[in-house]
């Protein structure tokens, strides 16, 4: 294990797609960031984990983010949580606190930007609780309620607004979990300016949302990096079998099949391991200049199957 790196900012993810999410908003906003699949730290401002726990036992998720948040002795910690409460949240946030026995965690689980709001400490999509929503079906983490309280592992005390929380802050004898309403995105932003106001900051958890703001008001060292990419030849590797991920490749690849770019869509029922193993083969054959990938699943097994451990996000 490698010893622990001076980082200002660490942010645990549970999937890699949201660990690609908020690194590359970190990146788009100056702060040097380096994404790791896995618990291995650098000397960045911000480091972004993805520790794959989305889908593993409550104690099992604990253990590995208990673990690394215990380790980290930056300033800032930030757990990124799915915007519809799938996962062993819960779980994953009591650890958090348990390692970190001194800080108040504020859990904001709105993400307005994509419909996802908190009323009263239950979350909606689009104006439907969560749990009358496709998320309640979904195959590896249904979600049956979409109040906030059943999804975590001890008591919290519900905020209304920023005003509320700032009080709370001031007010509470010892730390607490605190769970946060939001409806708009200034309601988010709100909130990260309060917890960044404290002498000691409280520990933050929630969708990208928060990462979004975060990026924006972290006081940490920035650097102007332009976002430059180019390829003349690209493999796509598509594993998603979303509707709309199809589309798009039934849509573009016509003309990018014109400039020698390649595509490897997985049959329905594919093995991530088999299909990734085909994606290293097309690499080794042909050397494109960059790899395209839907879904994280299948990025995450691609990725493995390359023996790639890092990636330093540039935007978005």
């Amino acid at each position: 294990m490698q010893p622990l790196a001076p980082a200002e900012l660490l942010i645990i993810a549970d999937d890699l797609t949201g660990a690609l999410e908020a690194g590359a908003l970190l990146a788009g906003e100056g702060i040097s960031t380096l994404i790791t699949l896995g618990d291995e730290l650098a000397a960045n401002a911000a480091n972004v984990c993805d520790l794959e726990t989305r889908h593993l036992s409550n104690a099992g998720a604990a253990r590995i983010t208990g673990d690394l948040a215990h380790r980290f002795t930056g300033r800032y910690l930030f757990k990124k949580t799915d915007s519809t409460l799938r996962g062993p949240i819960g779980a994953e946030l009591n650890a958090i606190m348990r390692a970190r026995p001194h800080s108040s965690l504020i859990y904001a689980p709105a993400y307005p930007m994509l419909g996802r709001t908190v009323r009263n400490g239950r979350l909606y999509v689009d104006g439907s609780p969560v749990e009358q929503t496709p998320f309640a079906r979904d195959p590896a983490n249904p979600v049956s309620s979409g109040c906030i309280a059943d999804h975590l592992a001890c008591s919290a005390t519900l905020i209304h607004d920023a005003g509320e929380l700032t009080r709370h802050l001031a007010d509470a004898p010892m730390p607490t979990l605190f769970v946060c309403d939001s409806e708009t995105e200034s309601d988010i932003g709100g909130i990260v300016e309060v917890a960044l106001r404290q002498a000691i900051p409280p520990l933050l958890a929630g969708p990208a949302s928060v990462a979004r703001y975060l990026a924006r008001l972290l006081p940490v060292a920035r650097t102007a990096a332009p976002f430059t990419a180019s390829a003349n030849r690209a493999l796509v590797v598509n594993g998603s079998l979303h509707p709309a991920s199809r589309a798009q490749t039934v849509r573009a690849f016509p003309l990018l099949d014109s400039h020698g770019w390649c595509l490897l869509e997985t049959p329905a029922g594919a093995q991530p391991a088999d299909f990734a193993a085909e994606a290293k083969r097309i690499v080794a054959e042909s050397r494109p200049d960059a790899l395209i990938l839907f879904g994280g699943h299948t990025a995450h097994a691609v990725l493995q199957a390359l023996g790639i451990r890092t990636l330093t996000p540039l935007g978005e």
